[in-house]
């Protein structure tokens, strides 16, 4: 299970890795792990958007690399 410390690491580790921060108030409804990995997707995809209506994004998917 998760303890403590691990809620004091996630937000670092979701920092590092996906490059945005765990905001409190968005995290009011998520009970599962299942909740959890659906709003980092919906964070990543929003910045995704974000970017390509921005014409920012380098990223690369799938051996594709989209610019």
């Amino acid at each position: 299970g998760i303890d403590s410390l691990d809620f004091v690491d996630i937000p670092v580790i979701v920092k590092r890795e996906f490059g945005f921060k765990i905001k409190s108030e968005e995290m009011v409804g998520v009970k599962t792990f299942s909740q959890f990995c659906d709003y980092i997707e919906s964070k990543l995809l929003k910045g995704m958007a974000e970017q390509l209506e921005h014409g920012e994004w380098r990223g690369n998917t799938g051996g594709m690399t989209w610019m």
